[in-house]
């Protein structure tokens, strides 16, 4: 029998998926965006034709309707790009790939599951000289974190609209979403925010304008997330890492916890 370890990691890995989901339904309802769900997928549409792909979440792995299900996805989504995670939620992994891969989605990425199990384990760096990191309160600060996040991740203007909108519908209103904004002699270049949900918080949006990269500022920004969640919820942190990024967060004291297999349709 596994021990209770194992059954604790493959709960929060499941926990990450869910919480990446509610983000999505959090984002529905601005600019025609479309958020479905039911008991065998979940989607997300952006109400973009191009700028922003769509995200479709396998939450039900049984073969018997895989078929009928990705063909009713690829129908729903026939004009735009469409993105498809393959994870945790995923019963079949394995066949899911393979009938991805045959009705013509590339697989394009992995994206590593990390996770902190708690506050002490987290390993601070060093603060960068004439540098801060404020939580976002207001609608000027919102701005400023919309200029790291939009030039680090290279974000076209309609999708920076949208997160403008959602922000500023969410600022103050809840306990269980913050977003902070990292300034370099009074500059906003990184951004990070958090969102806890399904017994877990994640780290999302970790940006930096690229004259700013490896000083050490978005380390130091999430790190002040992590620690503000830390205080609110003592739940365990959880994030998906780029490629470039897995390094940084390893050092912060971050563990494998699983990957994220991400489909798309050019």
């Amino acid at each position: 029998m596994p021990g209770q370890n194992e059954f604790e990691t493959a709960d929060l890995a499941l926990a990450m998926e869910r919480n990446y989901i509610t983000g999505f339904r959090f984002l529905s309802g601005i600019n025609k965006a479309v958020f479905f769900d039911d008991d065998s997928m979940t989607g997300f549409w952006s109400g973009y034709d191009a700028s922003w792909m769509n995200a479709v979440f396998r939450i039900d792995g049984s073969s018997a309707r895989l078929d009928q299900l990705i063909d009713e996805a690829l129908a729903r989504f026939s004009d735009v790009p469409l993105g498809w995670r393959v994870g945790p939620l995923t019963e079949q992994p394995a066949r899911v790939h393979q009938k991805l891969a045959e009705v013509g989605l590339t697989h394009c990425e992995s994206s590593p599951g990390l996770v902190l199990k708690s506050g002490d384990c987290l390993v601070p760096a060093a603060e960068p000289s004439d540098f801060e990191v404020r939580m976002v309160s207001s609608p000027q600060e919102v701005k400023d974190w919309l200029c790291p996040y939009s030039r680090g991740f290279e974000i076209a203007a309609d999708i920076v609209k949208h997160f403008e909108i959602y922000m500023l519908s969410r600022l103050n209103q809840g306990p269980f979403e913050a977003w902070f904004v990292g300034y370099l002699k009074g500059a906003p270049v990184t951004s990070a925010s958090y969102l806890a949900d399904s017994a877990v918080t994640m780290i999302y949006n970790v940006a930096t304008v690229a004259e700013s990269r490896r000083l050490g500022c978005a380390r130091w920004t999430v790190e002040k997330a992590i620690e503000h969640a830390w205080q609110k919820f003592g739940l365990p942190i959880g994030l998906y890492a780029s490629q470039s990024g897995l390094s940084v967060y390893q050092k912060m004291g971050f563990e494998h916890l699983n990957k994220v297999e991400v489909y798309r349709r050019l």
